[in-house]
């Protein structure tokens, strides 16, 4: 998912990198590894399940809750090769509403207000700086030359108009 997001402009270009002898996108799945190390730091995995949890439960309410925006408002009139009943994304979005609130209604932790909070405002920061502005870190072009030079890493074909 790393690789994609990066290749539709979404991360940092560099992640949607590939090594050329090997032909895997070495640099999206080093930072995956990376992450997973640094979750491994935090120790109690129970509350980390618990924390990821919390926030896929609301990436996916608001997932659900766009196609059933997209579907009356935005893209109204679009034809569809699949029409999915809207019962179903209704339940769905409803579903993950229930399972984000019912860690703070059974359990109250002001964890999860800290973490969701936070992992949001983080998000929308990064999101705003180096994806909408488009900003870059200083350096930014001579760190992804050294480590294209060092990992042998080559930028992929762009998939535009494949029908």
């Amino acid at each position: 998912m790393t690789f994609t997001a990066a290749r539709d402009g979404n991360l940092p270009d560099f992640l949607s990198y590939i090594q050329v002898d090997r032909l895997v996108p070495l640099n999206s799945m080093t930072s995956l590894v990376i992450m997973a190390l640094l979750f491994m730091i935090y120790g109690d995995v129970g509350t980390l399940i618990n924390y990821s949890s919390f926030l896929n439960s609301l990436y996916n309410a608001g997932v659900y809750l766009a196609l059933i925006i997209f579907r009356f408002k935005t893209f109204k009139n679009v034809k569809r090769v699949i029409k999915v009943p809207l019962l179903i994304p209704v339940l769905m979005f409803l579903l993950n509403i229930y399972l984000f609130i019912a860690p703070l209604a059974i359990n109250p932790q002001i964890e999860f207000v800290y973490f969701g909070g936070g992992a949001l405002a983080l998000s929308t920061i990064i999101y705003l700086m180096f994806v909408h502005f488009k900003l870059s870190p200083p350096f930014y072009d001579q760190c992804v030359t050294q480590l294209q030079l060092i990992l042998r890493l080559a930028p992929p074909k762009r998939f535009e108009n494949i029908q």
